[in-house]
């Protein structure tokens, strides 16, 4: 919030805050023009894409595996499947 009010405070532009509970909240009040921007820590999706424009991300997520004994992966699209295998029976 601290880099958005200097943003507007170098284009001369007055902002006001409004806190939404959820990203889904705030996404669905900028599609409504109810805000103009929104500032949350927003995953990037294909169909959010399609709707809206992001700024660069500040943070990459993804599937990172770590060997305890630092051997090279020798079977990189295993892993791939495994990963997700372990995401899927998250949910």
């Amino acid at each position: 919030m601290d880099l958005w009010r200097s943003i507007a405070n170098k284009i001369g532009v007055e902002s006001k805050f409004i806190e939404y509970s959820s990203v889904p909240q705030l996404l669905s009040a900028i599609k409504e023009r109810k805000a103009n921007l929104g500032i949350s820590a927003i995953s990037i999706t294909a169909e959010r894409e399609q709707n809206f424009d992001f700024s660069l991300p500040i943070f990459a997520g993804g599937c990172k595996l770590w060997s305890e004994t630092q051997k090279a992966i020798t079977a990189p699209f295993q892993i791939f499947c495994n990963c997700f295998s372990l995401l899927a029976s998250c949910r």
